[in-house]
């Protein structure tokens, strides 16, 4: 699942296309916290072939729509797979964050409600999702304080 989309410039005759490799199929981290440092292991930025061929894919076909229109891609590296993505699963429901409460397990007061809860990448945006994580955490949480 690769996204596009145009951002928008000051220069004239100058136009940003951006892409993201959006579901890794091999590439996989994980943050963590030793002490009071974070951590990562593993690798987001196509750490293994089948996401590199796939980035690589998603390019040439960029570069085949821009020179229909007669343009050119003016940077020919592979996309940067850190410039935007949409991370989720940090704090996944059940594992970090109690279904029930929210709450982080083992404290009263720190509660989750954001994308760290959703277990792994949804297809598409996730706007959606995380509208329906942000009504559903408003009732849980409105719950508790009852």
């Amino acid at each position: 699942d690769v996204e596009v989309w145009v951002n928008p410039v000051t220069r004239a005759n100058e136009l940003h296309v951006s892409i993201v490799l959006m579901r890794p199929t091999c590439s996989n981290a994980n943050m963590h916290l030793e002490g009071d440092r974070l951590r990562q292991s593993g690798s987001t930025a196509l750490g293994c072939g089948r996401d590199r061929e796939i980035m690589d894919f998603a390019a040439a076909e960029i570069d085949k729509w821009l020179g229909k229109l007669g343009a050119r891609r003016a940077d020919k590296r592979r996309p940067d797979p850190l410039a935007m993505n949409h991370w989720v699963g940090s704090c996944r429901l059940g594992a970090c964050a109690s279904p029930a409460s929210l709450r982080v397990r083992g404290t009263t007061n720190i509660a989750v409600a954001d994308a760290s809860l959703v277990p792994e990448q949804v297809w598409g945006h996730p706007a959606l999702t995380l509208t329906a994580v942000g009504f559903k955490a408003a009732q849980v949480l409105a719950a508790s304080l009852a």
